[in-house]
């Protein structure tokens, strides 16, 4: 089995094709995602930052992506959704489902006693 230590400009690269693919203006997902514009500007414009693992989810959320394609943004981003997690459980349990409403899996995650 071969092990591989993604970059952050792998992430990068990553989120550019999915917002493409999206077919989303910048404002769209970093408004979806609830994250800060200049949060998101940081993210795509500067090599090496390193967005927060709820940031990657809210962004993963916001552009739709499937659970599969979920979790390699999440791996790429140095992150992963794990069964052993109350709260990834949560979030795998919406994006297996189609459910990308972040009001609605916040809410999910508060009555567990997790966030994003």
């Amino acid at each position: 089995m071969a092990f591989y230590k993604f970059s952050v400009t792998d992430f990068r690269a990553l989120l550019f094709r999915y917002l493409n693919r999206s077919g989303c203006t910048n404002p769209e997902i970093y408004r979806a995602a609830q994250i800060d514009r200049k949060l998101f500007s940081a993210i795509c414009t500067k090599p090496h930052y390193q967005p927060s693992r709820g940031t990657v989810i809210r962004l993963a959320l916001a552009l739709q992506l499937t659970l599969p394609e979920a979790m390699e943004f999440m791996e790429r981003a140095g992150y992963a959704l794990s069964s052993a997690r109350p709260g990834d459980l949560v979030v795998t349990y919406y994006i297996s489902r189609g459910v990308y409403d972040l009001m609605t899996i916040e809410a999910a995650l508060y009555e567990i006693g997790e966030h994003l």
